[in-house]
């Protein structure tokens, strides 16, 4: 696993549900029925760690948005 995917969340659509992936990991760390709900919950493990990408797919499968987290750690 290189550092970049290791460093990566994802928000995909599987199965009817949207997954958060950890790049590199075949478990997802959770699912979710709204996309927005599983970019939130990304967004919420990113604040604790600086540099982690995350990257935001549609349900055709293409990237969509990518968002680098600050990683402060402020959380809402």
């Amino acid at each position: 696993m290189d550092q970049r995917s290791a460093s990566t969340l994802r928000v995909v659509w599987t199965q009817g549900f949207w997954e958060v992936q950890k790049a590199g990991f075949a478990t997802p760390l959770s699912y979710f029925e709204s996309r927005q709900d599983a970019k939130d919950y990304a967004e919420d493990l990113a604040d604790s760690k600086p540099g982690l990408v995350i990257e935001v797919y549609g349900e055709d499968g293409r990237l969509q948005s990518t968002v680098w987290s600050l990683g402060d750690g402020a959380g809402p």
